[in-house]
């Protein structure tokens, strides 16, 4: 899947947290994952539970035909407030096979970095970069580097329109084979840090190697 069909997607998907309807597609491109209960995704291994802390799961995605690009969706409501987080785990950006080593990898998350912030761009040109830094995320008795990007922007939130304040995160070479991106959303006058972050420490990495 290519840069701009990713983002159409990430529009569509955009609207479907927003209560726009979107007609699901067919079974042989991407389109929303029909799973009420727990999803374990077959080709990670990654499992979206019903409830991470006070988000709910409000919807699944898979990106091509095999869901071996696929996305999660959780709200945590608070009055007319709250936050919007969404997970996706996909295959890793690798460097050439000639040069694996860590600074490689690291360079080609890098760019992978770079690529979802051109996404955010696309689809909310106004956006403000305020904040990038690495990062890093505990995880089954492991740390990992990762990134993190702040943007700022006014838009609709829970029908009042207002400044808004989003996270970024991506983490890459997971079990080898898999990358992480979060996406968080809550108005900016809204005590978002300490949800995010219990967010993160509670929805388990549960991937094992690509097959």
């Amino acid at each position: 899947m290519n840069h701009s069909q990713r983002v159409r997607i990430a529009i569509a998907w955009l609207l479907s947290l927003l209560s726009v309807p979107i007609a699901a597609s067919a079974q042989s491109g991407p389109g929303p994952i029909d799973v009420k209960g727990v999803y374990v995704n077959p080709a990670s291994g990654m499992t979206f539970p019903l409830a991470v802390g006070e988000f709910t799961r409000s919807g699944l995605f898979r990106f091509d035909r095999n869901e071996r690009d696929v996305s999660a969706s959780y709200n945590l409501v608070s009055g007319p407030s709250g936050i919007v987080a969404t997970v996706y785990v996909y295959p890793s950006p690798m460097p050439p096979a000639s040069n694996r080593s860590a600074d490689a990898r690291a360079e080609a998350c890098r760019g992978e970095m770079e690529r979802r912030k051109q996404e955010i761009d696309s689809y909310r040109p106004g956006a403000v970069l305020i904040a990038e830094r690495d990062t890093e995320l505990q995880q089954g008795g492991r740390t990992y580097p990762g990134r993190l990007a702040i943007f700022e922007f006014e838009a609709s939130f829970r029908g009042q329109t207002q400044m808004l304040h989003s996270e970024l995160y991506v983490f890459c070479s997971v079990a080898d084979s898999w990358a992480f991106e979060y996406r968080f959303t809550a108005p900016k006058a809204f005590d978002y840090a300490g949800p995010i972050a219990a967010f993160m420490r509670g929805l388990p990495w549960t991937v094992h190697p690509a097959q």
